[in-house]
């Protein structure tokens, strides 16, 4: 709604809805922008309006063809070796917590 306001837009539509998630692609991975969509979405449908943007075949269409070809980066898992040498080595003031939570 803040985003409505300033822009003057005066309903939710497809074209106000495809255009701020075109503000949106400029500053995020398409992962986030389906995560906007979803929260989007929900909290619409839990404030009592009328609108489902589940139904607009260009903000489907959008997000599906930036979607295409994106890779998401994996996160770095540490190894077992790699794990005995922290609990081992790791100096106890600093790290005991994290020592305690992964040892059990």
């Amino acid at each position: 709604m803040k985003w409505c306001n300033e822009k003057n837009a005066t309903s939710v539509s497809e074209r106000t809805v495809l255009a701020y998630f075109l503000e949106l692609s400029k500053k995020s991975k398409p992962s986030t922008l389906w995560a906007y969509y979803s929260m989007l979405r929900t909290t619409i449908k839990i404030n009592g309006g009328s609108v489902d943007i589940g139904t607009y075949p260009k903000l489907m269409a959008y997000l599906k063809r930036i979607s295409v070809g994106y890779q998401p980066k994996k996160a770095r898992v540490f190894t077992e070796d790699e794990l005995k040498t922290f609990l081992s080595s790791a100096p106890d003031c600093e790290w005991l917590a994290v020592k305690v939570r992964n040892n059990t």
